[in-house]
């Protein structure tokens, strides 16, 4: 959706997703050059969640994963009734430099987890 607003020339002030207790948003780049692109995605995202009035409360973490070009952002277990402004996650993906060429939403239906005993494992269980 955020694309073909784009490709319009429009930008979407907020997109709403709720409904789900858990998910992940997983943000592909066509730039992820190198492991100071990915250093600064991490620190900087976790920068902008501290600094923000209001902003990112729902996001738990990120994670970069090189390979893939891929940025993956954990949220928190959502209350019923509760949403999440995905459009604060792409803009602070634009405020660091990065646009996105896709973006998926995963639920917990189709979230593949970390192998057990693994670092990622143990932070996202």
């Amino acid at each position: 959706m955020d694309r073909a607003l784009r490709d319009k020339g429009f930008v979407a002030g907020r997109m709403e997703l709720g409904g789900v207790r858990h998910f992940r948003l997983e943000a592909v780049l066509d730039h992820l050059c190198c492991g100071m692109c990915d250093r600064s995605i991490s620190e900087r995202m976790g920068f902008l969640k501290a600094r923000g009035q209001g902003q990112l409360k729902w996001l738990e973490s990120v994670m970069v994963e090189h390979e893939k070009k891929t940025v993956v952002a954990y949220a928190r277990f959502l209350e019923p009734g509760k949403t999440v402004d995905v459009a604060e996650f792409l803009s602070g993906l634009n405020y660091l430099g990065f646009e996105p060429h896709s973006l998926r939403v995963a639920t917990q239906e189709n979230m593949q987890h970390a192998p057990e005993g693994s670092a990622e494992s143990d932070r996202h269980p």
